[in-house]
């Protein structure tokens, strides 16, 4: 019926009942509008691509098509005007796909898999790996040079084909941006503009296998970034990406590269650590091994891996995460090497560990309370560190059977430890501390000795060593050290209350502790203001063989005995009033002292003095400026007169 209508030059044929078009139609050589809307047409025949050389204006709005009429008025390069609103069209790619014709992707094992489930399974969690396939080579390329307005509204269009950017000339394209699946809506709703310059990217990625999707504010990672599993190198850089990064991009594993940058990014999903590839690019120079590709993290809000981990290359970062993947069925955690500075938060969280590993390769500062969330935690080792400080908090890991913090800056050991009823091995070489010597028993034998000497002194702590001793497991003598601390002084948390008493007899003591000789460095230490109110110090039994030359903060201190020591001296220290203004009673018996330094003004409230079997060979005139002295005792020496 077209046949002889060669100077037709508009058609307007709508609200009708049109089925389908006649191939006829393409003879209209000067066709310029036509007008096929409110009709019931469900396809159109393929054209000739000489066809319709005029057609500026096509309206087919308000029908029952399925398919875009591609092979009908893919060549018109006259069209400025295309309307194809509220039909039923579910496929439109100018010359391929994304990834296919129709709502389905294929995966590796042939399947076919519908786009809403896609979508599901991208969203819930579940991994699917995904390959992008070439388009229809025999699919017409649009001609649409000249187009401006595109109107696709209102049909069933899920997926936008990533090949539109060719229709450079289009400033009025209209879609359904609620039902768009791909590409992402978050970029959708930003207009033609933007999304023309995603689809140009992805369509450079194709040959490439190098995508950029930097800068377009996404939120979430395109759900068609599953379909791409062949890419190499991935750019993500400067989105709004937040909390943990997408799961589904283990996926890709072609990547060896990734950048992930200027985000909000919080942590690294573990199954992304199936990345290897992202690893596997070390190259050595000068002695070194520098990685080359691999993922590029900063300028995020990381909150795990910590950033000493992060600054050692996705290797290091990927090896952190799968140490505490392991760690959830092994429940050992090794963090070595990963040059700490503090226990991360992802520690906390692991609530089940039994051996904790953060030694050699890291410089933590402090050990926080926070690690008491630990409670079934056997062993905790954190040597080689930075240590200085071990929060006293510590002391409620009941479970802890080993504690090792070797090779450290440790000057004091917190007290509360002694709470640990399991705690049998604690080692602490390597620190410049003063205590009992690492791994020493009790000295039994000198127990024995002050029981049968005086048992008026004999203290239940010591009935307790006694009794451990028998079964032929005598407890360390650092544990007890700490134990008598807390008697000594006391605790709130523990609901205890101080003694006043500080016995440290028969612990193997080289030396008199800093945190007895200075007791206000000792309060300051432990976060503790009791210290300076001691008011007995027993060290008998130790092998002390000097005392330091400067006492500190003795204010409340009336009695001090160093029986059965290695003592050759008493320094006037002990005398001086300003520290030591309240001492009333000083024992020293059974050492080799030979003289007893007194100045003028020391040792002025002393009233006691026992210095029996000692090598004195002269009475000490010095013993005459102690004005308030009123028992001397010096029995069992070598004096020969009194002057």
């Amino acid at each position: 019926c077209f046949g002889g209508l060669h100077a037709l030059k508009e058609l307007m044929a709508h609200d009708n009942e049109f089925v389908t078009v006649p191939p006829e139609m393409c003879t209209l050589q000067s066709l310029v509008h036509c007008d096929l809307s409110f009709n019931h047409i469900t396809h159109f025949p393929s054209f000739p691509s000489h066809s319709l050389p005029c057609l500026v204006h096509l309206d087919i709005r308000h029908n029952r098509i399925v398919d875009f009429p591609s092979a009908a008025f893919g060549h018109q390069a006259s069209l400025r005007f295309i309307d194809a609103s509220f039909n039923n069209i579910r496929t439109f790619s100018p010359s391929g796909d994304w990834p296919r014709l129709d709502d389905t992707v294929h995966v590796f094992d042939a399947k076919c898999i519908p786009l809403w489930d896609l979508i599901h399974r991208h969203f819930s969690g579940t991994q699917l790996v995904i390959d992008m396939e070439e388009g229809d080579p025999h699919q017409p390329r649009l001609n649409w040079g000249k187009l401006e307005t595109l109107r696709v509204h209102g049909n069933d269009l899920s997926i936008l084909p990533f090949d539109l950017y060719i229709l450079t000339s289009v400033e009025d394209l209209s879609y359904d941006t609620q039902y768009v699946k791909i590409p992402t809506q978050e970029v959708v709703i930003q207009g033609w503009a933007m999304l023309r310059c995603y689809m140009r990217r992805w369509n450079d990625a194709r040959n490439s296998r190098h995508l950029d999707i930097s800068h377009f504010s996404l939120r979430l990672t395109p759900v068609e970034l599953m379909l791409a599993s062949s890419l190499t190198r991935l750019n993500m850089s400067h989105n709004r990406l937040s909390g943990t990064l997408d799961p589904q991009l283990s996926s890709l594993t072609n990547l060896t590269e990734m950048d992930i940058s200027h985000n909000r990014l919080v942590e690294i999903h573990p199954k992304l650590v199936h990345l290897t590839r992202l690893t596997a690019h070390y190259v050595e120079t000068e002695g070194y091994f520098a990685e080359r590709g691999g993922m590029r993290w900063h300028g995020n809000c990381w909150r795990s891996p910590p950033h000493p981990v992060r600054m050692q290359g996705t290797r290091c970062i990927f090896g952190y995460i799968q140490s505490f993947v392991d760690a959830y069925h092994s429940r050992e955690l090794h963090l070595k090497g990963t040059d700490l500075r503090h226990v991360p938060l992802d520690v906390l969280k692991l609530t089940h560990l039994t051996t904790l590993d953060i030694s050699e390769g890291n410089q933590l500062l402090v050990l926080p309370p926070t690690l008491t969330v630990l409670q079934v935690l056997e062993s905790l080792l954190t040597d080689d560190n930075r240590l200085f400080y071990i929060h006293p908090e510590l002391g409620k890991m009941v479970s802890l059977k080993q504690f090792s913090m070797k090779n450290n800056v440790l000057e004091t050991l917190p007290h509360e430890l002694s709470a640990i009823s399991t705690l049998k091995n604690l080692r602490y070489s390597g620190n410049p501390l003063t205590g009992p010597p690492e791994g020493a028993p009790v000295s039994i034998r000198s127990l024995e000795l002050i029981q049968a000497d005086t048992p008026q002194t004999f203290e239940p702590w010591m009935d307790e060593v006694l009794a451990a001793a028998a079964e032929d497991v005598p407890p360390e003598a650092t544990l007890v050290y700490l134990k008598n601390w807390i008697r000594a002084r006391g605790s709130v948390p523990m609901k205890k209350t101080g003694t006043g008493v500080l016995d440290l007899r028969a612990l193997g003591l080289g030396h008199m502790p800093k945190e007895v000789s200075d007791l206000q460095w000792s309060g300051h230490q432990h976060r503790h203001d009791d210290m300076t109110n001691l008011a007995h110090i027993r060290l008998d039994h130790n092998p002390i063989a000097e005392l330091p030359p400067v006492i500190k903060a003795w204010y409340c201190v009336k009695s001090l005995s160093l029986n059965n020591c290695m003592l050759r001296s008493v320094p006037p220290a002990l005398g001086i009033m300003e520290h030591v203004a309240c001492l009333e009673r000083f024992e020293a018996c059974d050492n080799g002292i030979r003289t007893m330094q007194v100045a003028p003004g020391t040792f002025t409230a002393l009233k006691h003095l026992y210095l029996d079997r000692n090598d004195f060979t002269v009475l000490p005139l010095e013993l005459g400026w102690m004005s308030s002295l009123e028992v001397l005792s010096l029995k069992e020496n070598k004096i020969l007169h009194v002057p």
